[in-house]
């Protein structure tokens, strides 16, 4: 089981397990975090399959947020790898530059945010053709991605 984390909260989360994709918006409670990466773990261990992995975004605060926003993300982020180690789930931190690289999301020097994500949405709903996608998932979509070509190479 590979999962994929935008942790931003408008996130996503994205499992990749048995050729099966889901995806999830980010749960709205730091007690919904847990219980799903709970479920995750568990349907592992009952289905005598290897320990789930979870890649995650490196991210940091951004000061043109200002506190509060800056604050409200960090807390996800932390609620995310704490749900991730209490959890016993693997937890490998990949920087944007890195997972974009390697799946091929390469972009223009000067781009909107905005342009940005429209190009993550077509390259998800490209990898992903079965799936709907929109802009709030197809990063942790990605993520996955990036996750699934490592999880190959060792």
């Amino acid at each position: 089981m590979i999962i994929g984390v935008d942790p931003g909260k408008t996130g996503g989360i994205t499992v990749l397990y048995n050729g099966n994709c889901d995806v999830d918006p980010m749960p709205e409670t730091m007690k919904d975090i847990h219980d799903f990466f709970l479920t995750l773990k568990t349907i592992c261990t009952i289905e005598g399959d290897k320990d789930p992995v979870c890649y995650i975004e490196k991210v940091n605060c951004d000061p043109r947020w200002g506190a509060k926003q800056n604050w409200q993300f960090s807390a996800n982020f932390h609620c995310l790898k704490m749900a991730l180690i209490s959890n016993k789930i693997r937890l490998i931190q990949v920087t944007a530059k890195e997972w974009q690289k390697k799946v091929g999301l390469i972009y223009p020097e000067k781009i909107t945010s905005i342009k940005k994500k429209k190009m993550g949405k077509a390259l998800a709903q490209e990898l992903f053709p079965d799936k709907i996608v929109d802009v709030e998932t197809a990063d942790s979509m990605l993520i996955a991605y990036y996750g699934s070509l490592c999880e190959r190479e060792q």
